[in-house]
């Protein structure tokens, strides 16, 4: 857990004090995850990412291997985000990336591989022309991420690295 203090703490967010694993543990109920989604602008836009709260929050949870809180804070950004946005692609490949992560957490590897392509495909959706960033992140350094983690399920290897290097931002 000291590794993913240092991504709170480099990232300028406050982690919450355990992750939930649904089935296994309790729902954190102390509001703090609402509160935090809460922040999502009412319009989610690539030119306010590094001042997005929520967006900022989402992305240091999922590389913190919060990842069922990176999906309750990041749906409010995905909601907000236009329509076939290229924000709204980058942000639901986020979200189905950290969905990936807790099925590979909860033993599930099917569905962790599953999810991953779903992101793949998100973020390639996000790429537009050029590949340029969108919300502070390159989709194709977000796809090389969610392909690395991949990569390391399928070999039976430590594939939480790979989610720890999804792209900072600010």
């Amino acid at each position: 857990m000291a590794a993913a203090q240092d991504i709170g703490t480099e990232m300028g967010v406050r982690l919450p004090s355990y992750r939930h694993l649904p089935g296994v543990n309790a729902r954190p109920r102390d509001g703090v995850l609402a509160r935090i989604a809460e922040t999502a602008p009412e319009v989610t836009a690539s030119t306010d990412a590094l001042s997005n709260p929520a967006w900022r929050h989402g992305v240091a949870f999922l590389k913190a291997g919060f990842y069922w809180e990176a999906h309750e804070v990041l749906e409010p950004v995905w909601l907000n985000a236009p329509p076939n946005s290229r924000e709204r692609a980058l942000v639901q490949g986020t979200i189905q990336f950290a969905n990936a992560a807790l099925k590979a957490l909860l033993d599930r590897p099917n569905a962790a591989r599953r999810l991953a392509d779903i992101a793949i495909g998100h973020f390639a959706e996000a790429g537009g022309p050029g590949g340029r960033p969108v919300m502070a992140i390159a989709p194709g350094t977000a796809i090389a991420t969610v392909e690395a983690f991949k990569t390391a399920l399928a070999a039976g290897n430590d594939w939480s690295a790979s989610v720890s290097a999804f792209p900072h931002i600010g």
